[in-house]
């Protein structure tokens, strides 16, 4: 007991630390109402974000919206909160030096904008060093597109492009992101794993992808043009971009030419925006040099990212993807038709990252209170747990007969399914925490003798921890529980001259703690 006291005192330590580094999350201004000219105005006066950023101004003018209700508009808001903003703002004003709730306000809206356009182009080595992580490289590309063609529901105002290169370059042009667009580009990133070839024209490709989306612009005439933005994958030094019409015959040139275009580049008034992805191939020898060589190319050292591996490129480009997106919403808070003074919208953040995806299957091993094979397939939010192991049973068992009851000692053979909702409790770049709270059955029976039959329920609560950089779980859990135990005697009975069976029953409280490792797939 003493153990499990342990464990349930450094959970509950865990969980309030989480609430104690809870962060708040809020807009905050003074409200102002008056009639001018006969018609009411609102404004909101020098409006303050805490862990949400807009394009901040001196006031923000009230729209009429609907119930009475006024409305302000917050241009290109994002926030820190790992959830976004899909659980809505809520309406609070000072009162008495005290913030109160205005349950009656509708709660806040974010809205994607689709009247801005917006130019991507992707840069992706596919050169012989990448060897058989070339598919890392295709899924994470894909998976980026998937997330801009998603959040921006397919209406073709994101316009991409695609340049694979080695010692050339092969291109996909600049289309917008429409559905069929979309099955075009995957389809060109699937092909370049037949593509992949020795040397590395980095510069050359990413002075193309420029010039690609410069003249996209120019030609199409785009209205609200919003940004260029390049997004470069490499994996090694550039040793053949070579540029005859400005007589650059070196890698070493060719980077010096294009250092000045990346930092002050603008198309349409727009400042080309350029993220460099790197990982260290096993060609790269020098650290310093490959630093030297590639945070050029990137338009601020915070669009630069030097991943430790290649299991974390899909990470870094889902989370470009979703600043890219994110950088044309809308928030929309909403305000009673009357008031002045403080006013505040507060956004509720559980710091949970996404849950886990449908379709997890993990098998591995449990030791403690069983301890054998252990499995679990995850189903969106809902798992299933089944364990097969051999467990210690000590027990009382009542001999009738004799009118006095012994300890008894068995190796059980047994069999536990548990059914539990599961959720996140926070995620890190190396991995999530899970908890997850449910119940099931057991069934065991002795494993030598094979006269003991033991039925049970028990209740399961626990954290789970996924590697994000290797396929393996590690799971704590607590299974407090009620069996019977049915055990079968034999003996002599002299008046029938045959063996008799007497069976006996035990009830047993029993409770676990449990550690599981397991690969997920």
């Amino acid at each position: 007991m003493k153990l499990f006291s342990k464990k349930v005192m450094g959970l509950c330590l865990l969980l309030i630390g989480f609430a104690v580094n809870a962060k708040e999350y809020y807009i905050q201004g003074t409200l102002e109402g008056t009639f001018v000219d006969g018609e009411y105005v609102t404004k909101l006066l020098n409006p303050v974000g805490n862990g949400i950023d807009f394009s901040y101004e001196s006031e923000v003018l009230g729209e009429e919206a609907e119930r009475g209700q006024y409305s302000f508009r917050f241009r290109n808001a994002t926030t820190e909160c790992s959830n976004g903003f899909k659980n809505g703002l809520k309406f609070y004003r000072k009162e008495n030096g005290k913030w109160q709730e205005d349950s009656e306000v509708d709660q806040s809206t974010a809205l994607f904008r689709s009247d801005r356009t917006m130019e991507v182009v992707l840069v992706l080595d596919c050169s012989s060093s990448l060897e058989d992580q070339i598919d890392i490289v295709q899924e994470s590309a894909k998976e980026f597109i998937s997330l801009l063609a998603e959040k921006t529901e397919y209406r073709g105002n994101i316009h991409v492009g695609i340049v694979a290169f080695n010692y050339r370059q092969i291109v996909s042009d600049i289309v917008p992101l429409t559905a069929s667009n979309v099955i075009k580009l995957k389809n060109f990133i699937e092909s370049l794993d037949g593509m992949v070839n020795n040397n590395t024209a980095l510069y050359g490709a990413i002075d193309l992808g420029i010039n690609m989306m410069e003249n996209y612009v120019v030609q199409n005439g785009l209205k609200n043009f919003d940004g260029a933005i390049l997004v470069a994958f490499t994996d090694g030094l550039d040793n053949a971009s070579l540029k005859a019409e400005k007589n650059i015959t070196s890698p070493s040139q060719y980077l010096e030419y294009l250092r000045p275009i990346v930092k002050s580049k603008f198309i349409e008034g727009k400042r080309l925006n350029s993220y460099v992805v790197a990982v260290k191939g096993k060609d790269v020898k020098d650290d310093i040099v490959f630093d030297d060589n590639l945070k050029p190319l990137a338009t601020s050292e915070k669009n630069y990212y030097l991943l430790d591996d290649m299991t974390l490129l899909k990470q870094k480009f889902r989370s470009i993807a979703d600043g890219l997106v994110t950088r044309w919403m809308d928030l929309i808070c909403y305000v009673p038709p009357t008031g002045q003074g403080d006013v505040r919208w507060v956004l509720e953040c559980t710091s949970k990252p996404t849950p886990k995806k449908k379709g997890i299957s993990e098998i591995g091993a449990v030791v403690g209170g069983i301890n054998g094979f252990s499995s679990k397939f995850i189903n969106g939010k809902f798992a299933y747990q089944l364990d097969l192991g051999m467990k210690f049973l000590n027990y009382t068992s009542y001999v009738e007969d004799l009118h006095m009851s012994y300890e008894y000692l068995a190796y059980v053979l047994d069999l536990s399914q548990n059914f539990m909702f599961q959720d996140n409790v926070r995620e890190w770049q190396n991995g999530t925490l899970f908890w997850f709270l449910g119940g099931g059955i057991n069934i065991g029976c002795e494993l030598y003798y094979l006269n003991t039959l033991k039925l049970g329920a028990n209740g399961m609560v626990g954290l789970e921890y996924m590697f994000a950089k290797a396929p393996i779980t590690l799971q704590l859990d607590f299974r407090p529980g009620y069996a019977r135990v049915f055990e079968w005697n034999y003996y002599w009975d002299s008046y029938t001259n045959s063996y008799m069976s007497k069976i006996r029953r035990s009830n047993l409280f029993e409770w676990t703690i449990g550690l599981s490792v397991r690969y997920y797939f």
